[in-house]
């Protein structure tokens, strides 16, 4: 395998428009959820501050966030779903879907 990605549509609690990321991860209280994940994507090596590899943005409505991970390779692919755990205990999003629809 060559390049995969992977893009989840997060939403939220709270349904309305959000100004930012922030907002929408502090005002839905996802902020143990957000740093969970990033720190399973991170512990694979993929880097969460190269837009290559990672980026997060409001959805077209500002009412989700989307996310898009790209994985170099299988092996990291086979990491990261060995390291996703489902984090009982932390609030976060009442609903995860996959899109194809990628921001990278």
């Amino acid at each position: 395998m060559s390049i995969k990605k992977r893009t989840k549509v997060l939403y939220p609690h709270i349904v309305k428009e959000y100004n930012s990321i922030e907002q929408f991860i502090s005002e839905n209280e996802y902020d143990s959820y957000y740093e969970a994940v990033r720190s399973e994507i991170s512990s694979v090596g993929i880097d969460l501050s190269n837009e290559a590899e990672y980026k997060e943005a409001l959805s077209e409505d500002s009412f989700e966030v989307v996310a898009t991970i790209v994985f170099p390779d299988e092996a990291t692919w086979d990491a990261y779903v060995a390291s996703c755990e489902p984090h009982p205990g932390l609030r976060k999003p009442i609903f995860e879907e996959n899109i194809e629809d990628h921001i990278i």
